[in-house]
């Protein structure tokens, strides 16, 4: 099965036989410490109390969420902020290795067709209620109805779906959720095809209390305040949700973790964007702000403050048209390319080093990620070695290669296509112009506003297109690389279409095996840096910037910066 990705969104620059199987043969057993440069070099930024000190009231900027539902809010603000309250039946570390969190243990039969949860016993809800079944099926149910409600109005496939929906039900047969009879601790799931571990990392949706009907009635979307109940290590005491508003936490004491939070509270700021909420950090009006900005450092020091790197899931890449590739057809030609690009002087000059340079759509960081497979550095000798063998010379000496194909010379020479209103994107561009001309590379700009950006993706009017994807945490490239998606809406519009690379990719959904999976997606990472279906360049990066007395913070992930909120503490 092929996840269709739309969730997985192409932003393009605009700014998802019966066997048992247990818990230690799905989640890995290993993992690299050193996958996580840019956290690991800046954990340690601010002095650290040798005692961590209990108590204190944290102060944090959000922008005002887009619904109090954490089911369905788009807002990565609100996301993080709710991931205090509410849990999943499982969740990720640093290195995206899932591990159970309200799950407890799990079982998989029939292949993959049927997975039967055990709940934790004893998790209470923040009003005092013990979370059972009823509670996974509830919150199962509204993320189902949600989805066919957005197909509904929207008339177009997950269009508007919340991307826990989209990442539960993309390209998997679901059939049902059902109780186990006399154990109301457990559901199953079954499924009409097989699935593998990445189902588990689908099950990271937030899990809600089950409400009656007269509540379903009133509060349908979870705006009531008196409605924010979860099982988190924080639970709402109050809420003004308004610009100027603030949401107040308050440390739940019953909750289940082994380890209670040191801090108090955590007051949410409500303030109308990120720019306004930096500026209430460096006037002191709150204690810590995620960011996107290039510039976060600049906050970080306005306050003798700490800025913490993270990896973001936004991936940028040239994308290079399969269908028609011209002189891009040749495997060499992109080889020489991929060498030709000095990303660390882009990731430098463009985004003032908040970036990582990459040769794969896999996170360096990852569990899956294979190190070894890191290949493209700038190195313009080896791009003048590869082209000469490959035919390519300066016959007229003007200063772009040039090659005899029978039928007279053909420049080296390609469009590459942009979007026209994104300054940084221009900014890139100019620079991997003037980086291939270097080498004898032509390379010709075509910007392009966003609506003809877009239908020239849709139609196949590029020879190369400068992309981005957010890609959801969850671990499946089919909706980039697969042949079945071609002509998918905007799902693999590079075209690109290789028999072995869709095998492999129609394995990850279905392997349960952790070393199994991991030596998988080495195949598939060996394919993409050898045969380059697109020439990636870097993960973009957001940054934590936190007052000088906020310690614990450690290796952040995109909608998860407060992972290990237990550990956090304050000393002022």
């Amino acid at each position: 099965m092929m996840r269709k990705g739309i969730y997985s969104l192409v932003i393009i620059i605009l700014l998802l036989t019966v066997t048992g199987c247990s818990v230690s043969n799905i989640l890995p057993e290993y993992q690299d410490e050193n996958l996580n440069p840019i956290a690991e070099e800046e954990k340690d930024l601010a002095y650290q109390p040798a005692t961590p000190s209990k108590g204190g009231e944290l102060k944090i900027a959000i922008a005002l969420p887009d619904s109090m539902n954490p089911l369905y809010t788009k807002l990565k603000d609100y996301i993080n902020l709710s991931s205090l309250i509410y849990e999943g039946l499982f969740s990720f570390d640093e290195n995206l290795n899932i591990k159970p969190a309200l799950a407890e243990s799990w079982e998989v039969l029939d292949e993959g067709k049927i997975w039967q949860i055990e709940l934790r016993k004893g998790v209470k809800w923040h009003n005092g209620k013990e979370l059972t079944a009823q509670d996974v099926k509830y919150t199962f149910d509204l993320l189902y109805n949600h989805l066919q409600q957005s197909e509904e109005e929207e008339g177009s496939e997950y269009k508007s779906s919340s991307i826990f929906a989209k990442r539960l039900f993309e390209g998997r047969n679901i059939a049902r959720m059902e109780y186990v009879i006399n154990n109301p601790y457990a559901v199953t799931i079954i499924l009409n095809e097989p699935a593998g571990r990445t189902f588990l990392e689908a099950l990271s949706f937030p899990i809600l209390p089950a409400l009656n009907d007269q509540d379903d009635q009133n509060d349908e979307d979870g705006e009531d305040i008196d409605f924010l109940i979860g099982t988190g290590p924080f639970k709402v005491e109050s809420a003004n949700i308004e610009i100027g508003g603030q949401i107040k936490l308050v440390r739940n004491d019953d909750w289940w973790g082994s380890e209670k939070p040191y801090i108090d509270a955590i007051v949410a700021n409500i303030y109308r964007d990120n720019e306004e909420s930096l500026e209430a950090f460096k006037n002191e009006e709150v204690d810590l702000v995620d960011t996107h900005v290039i510039y976060a450092d600049f906050y970080g020091m306005s306050r003798q403050g700490q800025t913490f790197r993270y990896l973001t899931q936004n991936f940028v890449y040239i994308g290079i048209n399969h269908q028609s590739p011209g002189i891009l057809g040749d495997n060499r030609v992109r080889e020489a390319i991929a060498y030709a690009i000095d990303r660390k002087d882009i990731v430098s000059r463009v985004y003032a080093s908040n970036a990582q340079a990459v040769d794969v759509p896999i996170p360096p960081d990852a569990w899956y990620y294979d190190s070894d497979l890191r290949m493209y550095d700038y190195q313009p000798l080896k791009v003048h070695q590869i082209l000469e063998e490959a035919g390519w010379k300066d016959s007229n000496g003007d200063g772009i290669l040039d090659k005899n194909t029978g039928e007279g010379f053909v420049d080296l020479s390609f469009t590459v296509n942009a979007h026209m209103d994104n300054i940084m994107q221009k900014e890139t561009l100019n620079l991997i112009v003037e980086q291939l001309k270097d080498v004898g590379i032509d390379v010709k700009p075509r910007f392009l506003s966003w609506d003809d950006y877009i239908t020239a993706l849709e139609e196949g009017d590029f020879e190369a297109v400068l992309s981005e994807h957010y890609l959801d945490i969850t671990t499946d490239l089919g909706f980039m690389f697969h042949s079945s998606q071609i002509g998918n809406g905007l799902n693999n519009y590079i075209a690109y279409n290789n028999s072995y690379l869709d095998e492999l990719l129609d394995r990850i959904p279905v392997i349960q095996d952790s070393q199994e999976f991991k030596d998988t997606y080495k195949k598939i990472q060996k394919h993409l840096v050898e045969e380059l279906p697109i020439i990636s360049l870097y993960y973009k990066t957001s940054s934590l910037v936190a007052a000088p007395y906020v310690h614990g913070i450690r290796l952040p992930r995109d909608l998860m910066i407060f992972r290990d909120i237990e550990k956090w503490y304050l000393d002022r």
